[in-house]
């Protein structure tokens, strides 16, 4: 995850993001392959379920400037410490690449079959968050900036965004929630004239809503959705596959603000929608404004997040 938009997403040679919340073609192609060369990436469990039996298939060649990380969670055929840039170009000045084409052809075909989840469905009161996600990508600037989340909203993303030139900002793993707002502040204020969207959902928008004040005090326009299922879906959903559906603390019903009035008390500008052609005919007004807006999407309590 935290390596997105470090290749355009559109590009022939990105197959999606890997791991538990990856794309199927992606995690297949990565199991199949005989040479893995891990570029900074500590193997965590959400990337790779199990790091050890991978590597029992396939040579691992881990690069990355702290020798601590390499070998951690998997076994490293190949140690190299350095800054991945430049053991990057002397692979390119001394490696000669011959990748069979019959591989190239198999996992590009992985790619080819994989169809993305979710369609919006007219008439529930809902927006599909997964289909809306594409749909907001489409919109924007190729250089646009999209900061996410911790939870479902940041898999929607992370999986659905379709990053070209610009940044996917997002906390990983740490799981802190609260971190898009302050943080599409921030980068709103380095970079003034690229787009930037915070996408959270109501669980973690409430963690740091207060910072509504930071943007309105320095004028920050900074757009922001917020998906509303009144649930912290992600982890309700884990309740749910792993603990028998005992749910515990995971409802937000009847304790979350009215998020449009709330927008009105700072002076921003805010719709509801409860629909993915309603949504997408107020992100359009939103982009075109020249100021702050938060748009609300009304989530079905029950959408997976993958």
């Amino acid at each position: 995850m935290m390596g997105i938009g470090v290749v355009p997403m559109d590009s022939r040679l990105y197959l999606g993001m890997i791991g538990m919340h990856g794309h199927a073609n992606a995690n297949r192609a990565m199991a199949e392959a005989d040479l893995v060369i891990l570029c900074g990436a500590r193997v965590g469990d959400r990337a790779v379920s199990a790091p050890k039996q991978m590597a029992k298939k396939a040579k691992i060649i881990h690069i990355d400037i702290d020798p601590a990380e390499i070998g951690k969670n998997m076994t490293a055929h190949i140690p190299i410490v350095g800054d991945i840039r430049l053991v990057m170009r002397d692979f390119a000045d001394k490696v000669e690449n011959r990748v069979p084409q019959d591989w190239i052809h198999r996992v590009l075909q992985y790619k080819a079959d994989y169809v993305p989840a979710g369609q919006p469905e007219n008439g529930t009161g809902f927006v599909e968050p997964r289909s809306f996600v594409r749909a907001l990508s489409r919109m924007m600037d190729d250089n646009a900036i999209l900061v996410s989340d911790v939870g479902q909203n940041q898999i929607w993303a992370a999986r659905n965004f379709n990053v070209k030139e610009g940044r996917f900002l997002t906390s990983g793993g740490l799981g802190t929630m609260g971190y898009a707002l302050p943080a599409a502040i921030g980068a709103k204020l380095a970079k003034p004239h690229r787009q930037v969207l915070c996408l959270c959902g109501d669980g973690s928008f409430q963690m740091a809503m207060c910072e509504l004040g930071t943007l309105c005090q320095n004028q920050v326009n900074v757009k922001i959705i917020i998906m509303q299922n009144d649930r912290l879906g992600m982890v309700k959903e884990i309740q749910g596959r792993l603990y028998g559906s005992r749910f515990i603390a995971t409802t937000l019903e009847g304790g979350s603000p009215d998020f449009v009035k709330l927008a009105a008390a700072y002076g921003i500008d805010a719709a509801m929608a409860d629909s993915n052609e309603q949504a997408e005919q107020l992100a359009k007004k939103m982009f075109a404004s020249e100021k702050a807006f938060i748009l609300v999407c009304r989530v079905n309590p029950d959408a997976p997040t993958i």
